[in-house]
């Protein structure tokens, strides 16, 4: 499931390290404080310093008046934000036409007349109304002369950022700029996106290859150096793929390690993401041990101070120095994911973040992490870069005025005054300059600064806004603080409270919960299960068959016994007997139940991942999720059954009755659920009809009765009463059966179109009374990628959306428009990716596609795939991992190029991707071909025009649709799920109007007046009189 860590593990501190980002904030703040030790003294010498920092840094530089500019409209502002989004746009965007749409997108969505033009200088003023005649220019309609003015006025605006943020273009061009430059030391960085495949992958390696060739030997000692992003060396730099990076990536990276050595320039692994963090540890490990290697510092690695356990992961490079004989070069910094870091807690539902909530606590980890590293030198060359005046201030706190052996670092366009007023101290300081294409490293820049650069300090008018913020220590602040747990974010287990606790998911970037989860799951891979009907509580006999496991068919995982349609009769007869007792309950009680089978679920999700992963194929990931998604279910509809059922609804009406809205439950729910999502489908449906009060008779597919069996053995154990739920494991003649007796008061179903029309076919003909039919079906599902998306991103979502769990999900992606204007840049893209999707055995996590569900799906496939080959065009087509076994159901994942003829006209539930390009005289025929199908499920978008957004929720027929993000993993209550016309009959599973379908409504009209008055209307009329009389 994972290497073994070669070096690190021998430390306490790794431990730690990964503890620290499980901890409650406040908690690692209290330790923080009180290792900072920080006193009002402190406080005052650094209010006096930053003072001077201030006065300081205006006397000695001028800021140009760019960067008023960008002071002028900085990121708190909408204006700000449109501009930047209308850079990272254009910087992308060659067609002018299309530009000149984006323009009008953004330009007219801002007030800029209303931005006070008039107390800003002349250049500012100027371009500002230049920005305001063109949103007014805008507005005259699209047209040759207004693209031009609107295009020639926007690469003005082009040209400002580049020239502020992008150092150089290539190399030399970055030596001879260093060299008029009074700045003397650099570290040069080849920023962009990370490679989405090999191609991508080998230029960025050249690049930094040649940049380190090109640098002169011999110079100053500690003047360059070369900023190294891993992500952008390796497709696949994840803790899933960690074998692939020891294998591949490693020699690369040591490659150029030599190369620096022999330079004599310095190399920094760069920081990404959290997850990624214990990867790059091992790997920098790797390197700091290697006898090759000895004698050179590098690499050096940075700490970012957001990280909770930021503080214990100096100790860890600490107790690397000590062990390797290095002066570790680390540079301190605070952080540049954080919106990203917050938004994949919440999504996985994390116990806690593993960076901190408030920014107060980052400068408080900062300043810890600062006063470590001066203290543990010799062991590290400190490297503290910051643009925010205060927090310089603040370090010198801990290091002597004539101590100037460490460095300061700074963004090139950012941070010159603090700068130069450091410079005067003696202190050394360092750029961080880009270099590369412009336009590519500005997008990249730009996107930085959106999530970011809000609360920037970096240029000398921003210094003058914040001058009084200066003045307010954050820790002090933070010390005296009153009821600071209500000021933090949430944890992201929280977010739904007070509804509802969201089920938590494992964090598998962490080696010891991947550990604990592999130990966990190891004790029920080689065990044998059963699935019996069970009636009234009680195992019954069936027909008998083997069920055999899609990643290995020839290893048997199980036995069912399917019931026969007579048992199922008795099945109905028990629960429809049994409808009066359990609806007669109260709602609280049935809720109550609900949650504890979440509960127990969680208790046992390491026997259930197990199962999902033998019986369905799904990998780990897949499985955990699936989980997670079971439990979630139950707790959300149990809050809602407790909103809506528990008190009636009093109603309006005359004087003298009273009129009240019960829900109550139907009677006998059948529930048919789907073998793609054989847990969270099947007890979503049961758990739904049970809190109403209904009872169940439940039949999971036939291919996955073992993973429903076990989620029921777990409800009863929960509480769920014997007679109330029925389980009924069989195939389609047990169904029809089932459908066909008059008891049956209502169905939930999700699978097939097909199968969902014969379903209305039995009920209608069956002659009793009309029931509620809760289809959930898929769709031909598609994606629009217009010519203003990040090719980098759409790839991701594209990968995701058509090949997660092979391609299995209702909602998977089945055909890709892509405009021509991005094509033939996001195609190579897409290519490339796609070889790089690995399918292999579940077990293992660098396994991203498992198997299909058997061998008669891989059949119906390659059949399809063999007609389209036809007429088609093969892009491209995945690897098959060594860990596939000879006997498996696997199918290689593939993306095909057609005609808008030759598109699907019914759902290939696989991963087969058909792409389509289209022309923008086209746009309009998408539409026409998605009323076409039918079908209505999901449809993904990816753009950056606000514009399109609104057409294309406006237009499409569709129940769910996802923007620039992927098409499937619909969160319980956040993103309730569910199609429209031959896509489902509605409501969405996991949303507010779900349950009413399991219910029905009653309403009681009560005469108050009977016995010869209204008390109400009296209490009224008093109340009015007193009223009067007040008056």
């Amino acid at each position: 499931m994972e290497p073994e860590t070669r070096f690190l593990s021998e430390s306490s501190a790794w431990k730690e390290v990964w503890a620290q980002s499980r901890a409650p904030e406040l908690e690692i703040g209290a330790r923080l404080l009180a290792e900072l030790s920080w006193s009002p003294e402190h406080a005052s010498r650094t209010a006096q310093r930053v003072a001077a920092f201030v006065e300081e840094g205006k006397r000695l530089f001028r800021a140009p008046w760019v960067d008023e500019w960008l002071a002028f409209f900085s990121l708190d502002k909408k204006e700000g934000v449109l501009l930047a989004q209308l850079a990272e746009i254009l910087s992308r965007v060659t067609d002018p036409e299309l530009a000149a749409r984006a323009i009008r997108d953004k330009i007219s969505q801002g007030q800029w007349l209303a931005c006070g033009f008039q107390n800003a200088s002349l250049p500012v003023a100027l371009l500002g109304l230049l920005i305001a005649s063109g949103a007014w220019i805008s507005r005259l309609g699209e047209g040759p002369w207004t693209n031009r003015v609107l295009v020639w006025g926007s690469e003005q605006l082009l040209a400002l950022f580049i020239r502020r943020f992008v150092f150089a273009e290539d190399v030399t061009e970055a030596l001879q700029k260093a060299t008029n430059s009074f700045s003397a030391r650099y570290s040069l960085d080849m920023l962009g996106e990370g490679a989405r495949n090999w191609d991508q992958a080998k230029r960025h390696w050249e690049r930094y290859r040649r940049a380190l060739e090109a640098l002169p030997e011999g110079g100053p000692e500690g003047q360059w150096e070369i900023s190294v992003k891993l992500s952008a060396l390796y497709p696949r730099f994840s803790y899933r793929y960690a074998a692939g990076v020891f294998r591949e990536l490693l020699p690369a990276l040591r490659e150029l390690c030599i190369l620096a050595q022999r330079k004599g320039c310095g190399l920094v692994i760069d920081a990404e993401e959290t997850d990624r963090l214990g990867l790059a540890l091992e790997l920098a490990a790797s390197l700091w041990f290697d006898a090759r290697l000895q004698g050179w510092t590098g690499p050096g690695f940075v700490v970012q101070a957001y990280q909770k356990r930021a503080r214990s992961l100096i100790d860890l490079l600490e107790w690397v120095a000590v062990r390797s004989g290095k002066t570790l070069p680390v540079r301190l910094v605070k952080g540049a994911y954080w919106d990203w870091e917050i938004r994949r807690a919440q999504s996985l539902a994390l116990e806690d973040y593993p960076v901190f909530s408030r920014k107060e606590l980052t400068e408080l980890s900062f300043l810890a992490c600062a006063k470590a590293l001066f203290q543990k030198r010799p062991s590290f060359r400190v490297q503290i870069a910051s643009h925010n005046p205060w927090t310089m201030a603040a370090v010198f706190e801990f290091v002597a005025p004539e101590d100037v052996a460490w460095e300061a670092q700074r963004l090139y366009g950012m941070g010159e005054p603090l700068e130069g007023v450091l410079r005067h101290r003696g202190i050394p300081c360092r750029i961080y300059a880009p270099v590369g294409a412009r336009k590519d490293l500005l997008g990249y820049l730009v996107r930085r600064l959106l999530e970011n650069g809000a609360s920037q300090v970096a240029s000398l008018p921003l210094w003058k806004k914040a001058e009084r913020s200066f003045t307010t220590d954050p820790i002090i602040r933070f010390q005296e603080e009153a009821r600071l747990q209500e000021k933090l974010l949430p944890r992201p287990v929280e977010i739904y409270l007070p509804k509802r606790k969201a089920a938590s998911e494992p964090d598998l970037s962490d080696p010891l919960v991947r550990r604990e989860l592999w130990e966990a799951t190891s004790r029920f891979r080689n065990r044998t299960w059963e699935a019996r009907p069970v009636v009234g509580g009680k195992p019954k006999e069936g027909v008998a068959r083997w069920v055999f496991s899609p990643r290995d068919l020839s290893r048997v995982i199980g036995r069912v016994e399917e019931a026969s349609p007579s048992l199922g009769k008795d099945a109905l007869c028990l629960a429809d007997q049994a409808f009066a007792s359990w609806e007669g309950r109260p709602v609280e009680e049935r809720a109550s139940v609900l949650r504890a089978w979440a509960e127990r679920m969680e208790k046992e999700r390491p026997a259930l991942v197990s199962l999902l992963v033998e019986e369905a194929g799904k990998t780990v990931p897949n499985a955990l999720s699936e989980v997670r998604e079971a439990v979630d279910l139950c707790r959300y509809y149990a809050a809602e059954a407790e909103r809506l059922v528990r008190f009636p609804q009093r109603l309006p009406g005359p004087s003298g009755e009273r009129n009240e809205l019960f829900l109550r439950g139907r009677g006998v729910f059948l529930c048919l659920s789907p073998w793609n999502f054989p847990l969270s489908i099947f007890v979503g449906q049961v758990a739904a009809a049970l809190v109403c009060g209904n009872t169940v008779v439940a039949k999971p597919a036939p291919q996955t009765p073992l993973v429903a069996a076990l989620a029921v053995k777990l409800g009863q154990e929960a509480g769920v009463p014997p007679e109330a739920l029925q389980f009924l494991p069989g195939g389609s003649e047990l169904g029809k059966s089932l459908l066909e007796d008059p008891r049956v008061s209502g169905v939930a179903f999700t699978g097939s179109t097909r199968t969902a029309q014969k379903i209305f076919q039995v009920l209608a003909g069956r002659g009793a009374f009309w029931i509620p039919l809760l289809a959930e079906t898929g769709g031909i599902n598609a994606m629009i990628v217009d010519g203003t998306a990040l090719p980098e991103q759409a790839v991701d979502d594209i990968i995701t959306s058509a090949f997660d769990s092979g391609g299995q999900r209702c909602s998977s992606l089945r055909v890709l428009f892509v405009s021509e204007e991005i094509a033939e840049v996001l195609l190579p893209l897409l290519e490339g990716a796609i070889r790089e999707i690995s399918v292999g055995d579940p077990w293992e996590l660098d396994s991203d596609v498992g198997p299909m569900i058997g061998q008669d799906a891989c059949r119906r496939l390659e059949s399809y795939t063999e007609n389209l080959a036809k007429k088609g065009r093969l892009l491209a087509r995945a690897a098959r991992s060594p860990s596939a076994l000879p006997q498996g159901a696997y199918f290689l994942p593939e993306a095909w190029e057609v005609s808008w003829e030759d598109l699907p006209t019914e759902e290939v539930f696989g991963p087969i991707l058909h792409v389509v390009r289209y022309q923008k005289s086209e746009w309009e025929k998408i539409f026409e071909w998605l009323a076409s199908t039918g079908t209505g499920l999901t449809l993904g978008l990816e753009t950056r025009l606000d514009g399109i957004i609104a057409e294309v929720t406006r237009r499409a027929q569709v129940g769910n649709l996802y923007v620039n993000r992927p098409m499937i993993g619909a969160l319980v209550e956040a993103q309730p799920f569910g199609g429209e016309k031959l896509s489902g009959t509605g409501p969405k599973a996991g949303g507010p109007y779900y349950l009413l379908r399991f219910l029905t409504e009653r309403v009681r009209t009560h005469c108050t007046a009977a016995w010869g008055g209204d008390p109400e209307l009296l209490v009224q009329a008093q109340s009015f009189f007193r009223s009067d009389r007040s008056t």
